[in-house]
C-alpha cells in the first residue's frame, strides 16, 4: 500500500513543467505524462462490487481577489488549458481510480453497479500573490464525492460516504517561483490520493474488516454509514 511519503512525495517535478508549454497538448494534464504523474496508488484490499463513477461535476464558484489576506491574487485562467477543466480531470479521475485496483468491475451504468460514486470539483486554481517582498505561489484543489451504496427493492440506494479532499500546495520566494498551473495539477493529485486512500478503507470497513494500522487516514475521518 501507498503510504504517505510516497502519495506526497514526487511533486516538484511538476511545479516548474508547465512554464515552457506551448502546444494544447503539453497543456492537458490527462495526456501529457511529465505534467501529471499518477499516484501510483494500489489497493490494499481488492473489494467483490461493481462501481459506477459518474462524470466529474464542475461546481467550482468565484474566487476572491484577495481571498483572506491583503495581498492582491492573479489566479489561473480555464482558458490556459487545452480542454475544460472538468473534462481533462474527468478522465485522470477514471484513470486513478482503474489503476488503484480498488473495484472488482467498474461498469458503464448505474444499474449494474453495487456502488455508485459521483464526484464533484469544487476547487482548482493556481495562484500568484504579490507581497512586500516576494511572491506566494498557491495551487488549490478539492473533489467532493458522494458513495451511495447497493439499491434497494424500491431501486433507491442509501448515501454511505461524503466527503471532501483537497491537497493545498503554498510555495514563496523572492526570485523563483513554480508556475501555479502546476501547483494546481500537483494539488489535485495530492486530493486523488487521499480520495483513492478514503475509498480502500471505506471497502474494508464495509465488509467488516480491520483497518490497516499503518494507513495514512486518520481514523477519525472514518465514518462511513
Amino acid at each position: 500500500m501507498l503510504r504517505t511519503r510516497t502519495l506526497l512525495s514526487s511533486l516538484l517535478p511538476l511545479l516548474v513543467l508547465l512554464g515552457s508549454c506551448e502546444s494544447t497538448h503539453q497543456r492537458d494534464l490527462a495526456r501529457n505524462p511529465d505534467l501529471y504523474r499518477h499516484t501510483g496508488y494500489r489497493a490494499s484490499y481488492r473489494q467483490n462490487r461493481r462501481v459506477y463513477v459518474s462524470r466529474l461535476l464542475d461546481r467550482r464558484t468565484p474566487l476572491s481577489s484577495h481571498r483572506d489576506g491583503i495581498y492582491p491574487l492573479t489566479y489561473t485562467e480555464d482558458a490556459f488549458w487545452a480542454r475544460p477543466v472538468a473534462e481533462m480531470l474527468d478522465e485522470l479521475l477514471r484513470q486513478e481510480i482503474d489503476a488503484a485496483g480498488l473495484f472488482a468491475q467498474i461498469v458503464d451504468s448505474e444499474g449494474e453497479a453495487d456502488w455508485v460514486l459521483r464526484p464533484a470539483l469544487t476547487n482548482f486554481h493556481g495562484a500568484v500573490e504579490e507581497r512586500v517582498v516576494g511572491r506566494a505561489v498557491h495551487g488549490r484543489a478539492k473533489i467532493r464525492l458522494q458513495v451511495w451504496g447497493p439499491a434497494g427493492a424500491g431501486g433507491k440506494r442509501g448515501l454511505l460516504r461524503s466527503e471532501d479532499y483537497e491537497g493545498p500546495i503554498e510555495t514563496e520566494g523572492r526570485l523563483f517561483v513554480p508556475d501555479p498551473h502546476a501547483l494546481a495539477a500537483a494539488s489535485f493529485r495530492k486530493a486523488v490520493g487521499w480520495m483513492l486512500v478514503d475509498l480502500d478503507r471505506g471497502g474494508r470497513l464495509c465488509d467488516g474488516l480491520a483497518l490497516d494500522p499503518e494507513g495514512i487516514m486518520d481514523s477519525k475521518r472514518v465514518d462511513w454509514r
